[in-house]
């Protein structure tokens, strides 16, 4: 099955992992949503909404005991005769599961064991529920927000049908984004922090973005960036993909990464992708208009 493709979406996953988001998230596209379904409704309720042609409907679930998991399993692999359903397990590393739990004095839904025993108890009962899906997404990373972001990019491009390139820069010394598709280092480029009327700025700035591309090494660069990026996505395209995330980094996140993501979002959205920019060091998410 092609990623994204999909009527009938399916969450699941580890608890805090994100959920709630994402099933949100869905409905805010146009999906029909349900958090919570019981696992033993989940066949009755897909007939039901193949039956009454209700068109997208995601559904989540969360499976609690070993008994869950074997009903989950055999209804999933019933209604998976038929195309157009899609499976996303939702994780995220133990020690932040933690920290969301301890943050929100939220309970873990596995009681009578401490957090950290529920959340690796938990990790052991859903691995068969996540050998199942179609796609894994480590939320380790991500706020709210940048969950959100990660669930458009996988459904959203079902709304016209353009493949969508979703470009992210980041400070790679403040850690690298694990939702990325592709990644690019472009730190070999002019580096306008160490001038001193540019480091305040960054590369959205006409002068940072000069600077960045001051060079004929830089020129080609960036020729050589933009040639393997839209040869990679017509090869996407062609499998049936709707769409990619593309990292870019730098040392800090402002100044280089900014300016080629800046330049590289325009060229692609005059190819005619749909494109969309997250500055994460900024903290600026914009949709580039066509």
């Amino acid at each position: 099955m092609a990623e994204g493709l999909s009527d009938f979406v399916i969450v699941s996953g580890l608890s805090g992992a994100g959920r709630t988001t994402a099933i949100k998230a869905l409905e805010d596209i146009g999906f029909y949503a349900v958090d919570n379904l019981p696992v033993a409704l989940l066949e009755s309720f897909y007939r039901y909404c193949l039956d009454s042609s209700m068109g997208r409907v995601a559904v989540g679930i969360h499976t609690k005991t070993k008994e869950d998991v074997g009903v989950f399993e055999e209804a999933f692999k019933k209604i998976t005769r038929d195309n157009g359903v899609f499976l996303l397990f939702l994780e995220a590393e133990k020690g932040i599961l933690l920290k969301r739990f301890r943050e929100t004095r939220r309970f873990h839904p596995l009681r009578g064991k401490s957090i950290v025993e529920a959340i690796i108890r938990e990790k052991e009962l859903l691995a068969p529920v996540k050998e199942l899906a179609h796609k894994v997404v480590d939320t380790t990373d991500m706020n709210s927000y940048a969950l959100r972001r990660c669930i458009f990019d996988l459904f959203r491009g079902l709304v016209d049908g353009r493949f969508r390139v979703s470009l992210t820069t980041f400070g790679f010394k403040k850690g690298m984004p694990s939702y990325v598709d592709m990644l690019f280092d472009v730190r070999g480029l002019p580096n306008p922090y160490y001038e001193e009327d540019l480091r305040d700025l960054d590369g959205r700035d006409e002068k940072v973005f000069s600077y960045v591309f001051s060079t004929a090494e830089a020129e080609k660069f960036f020729s050589s960036l933009l040639a393997f990026v839209v040869e990679a996505l017509e090869s996407l395209k062609g499998d049936g993909r709707l769409s990619i995330n593309i990292g870019v980094g730098c040392t800090g996140g402002r100044h280089r990464s900014v300016a080629v993501a800046e330049r590289l979002g325009d060229a692609l959205r005059r190819k005619g992708y749909r494109v969309s920019l997250f500055h994460r060091e900024l903290g600026e998410y914009k949709d580039l208009l066509p």
